[in-house]
Order: structure tokens, then sequence, then C-alpha cells
């Protein structure tokens, strides 16, 4: 996997929000989902679903392959958790401990350094074969703002090559404001 794509993420940091940020066209069989609340825009593959979830300062927005009903897990698909205003432990300081932990879980391999302005952290490839699972991960920081980006795309370990097909594209292009 190549580290340099995941700069893309940020790619449209500093676009104030309030203005339209001007995306490129989306790939064949991908939306663009604005997802306000959040201040980002994510790729959606067609006929995927999306879901937005939230509880105390946790925002969580998910484009899933499985529509998402009563609270039942999803298979295939990206999960964005975003947690606003860290202060004790600062989101930088809990970006460290989240992917700490990852690596306790299972199997990290494909990791890498996100250092782009305001936003700062690190991601990889996991895989849990105790649980059937692998998760592409990005753990973000934005310094500014202490709010704290807990990405990952996941897939049942056995289905993870032709999930990631559209979760590599969905991660490639990921738009944050870097002013959230």
């Amino acid at each position: 996997m190549a580290r340099i794509t995941w700069v893309c993420i940020v790619a449209f940091a500093g676009i104030a929000w309030s203005d339209e940020p001007k995306l490129p066209q989306p790939p064949k069989g991908f939306s663009w989902k604005k997802v306000e609340q959040i201040k980002g825009t994510i790729l959606m593959p067609e006929g995927w679903h999306y879901r937005l979830d939230t509880k105390g300062k946790t925002i969580a927005a998910f484009i899933t392959r499985e529509k998402i009903e009563d609270d039942k897990p999803f298979k295939v698909g990206l999960s964005v958790n975003v947690l606003r205003d860290r202060k004790n432990p600062t989101a930088e300081n809990l970006a460290k401990t989240l992917v700490e932990n990852y690596g306790k879980m299972g199997k990290i391999e494909d990791t890498f350094r996100v250092n782009a302005g305001k936003v700062k952290g690190s991601g990889g490839c996991l895989t849990v074969a105790s649980k059937n699972l692998k998760m592409q991960f990005l753990v973000l920081a934005n310094m500014a703002t202490n709010t704290l980006y807990i990405i990952q795309f996941e897939s049942p370990e056995k289905e993870w090559d032709e999930a990631w097909k559209k979760g590599k594209v969905i991660m490639e292009k990921l738009a944050l404001d870097d002013e959230f």
C-alpha cells in the first residue's frame, strides 16, 4: 500500500466549509456524501447505505454495504467516529493510545503516519484472525481543535480482497475540514 495516498485524506483541509468545497468528479459507481455534522465528505458506493449516530460528544458516520438496523453490526463498511473538544486526554494522546490498543487486538501491517498541518495521526491494516476481521484504520488528531477522528474500513477477513476494492477508494478520498 502506498503511504503517499493517505495524504489525500486531508487534501481538502483548509477549504472554508462555508464555501462549498470543489470536489473532483467521483469515480464511476460512487457519489459524494456530505456529512455536515463532521464537516466532511465521504465517497459512497452505489447501493450502499448511510447512517449518522450521535452519543454525547461523539458523532459517528457510517457508509455500509448492509443497512444498519436496530444497532445490529454491519459486516462491510466504513465508520468515522469524531470526538470533539478532547481535553483529558487530549486528542493527540488518545490517538496514540488507540493505535497501541489496535496492536493488542491483532496483527498490524503497512503502518504509516500522517502529518498534514494541524492534523496528525497514523494508521495501518489490522487483522484479528480470532474474529475473522480485517480493517484499514486511520486515527487522526486535529491539534488546533482537539478533535479526534477514528476512521475504519472493515470486513470479514475472508471477504477483504473484494471489499477493499471499494474501501480503498473511500479511504483515499475522504475530505475533512481542518477547522473542525
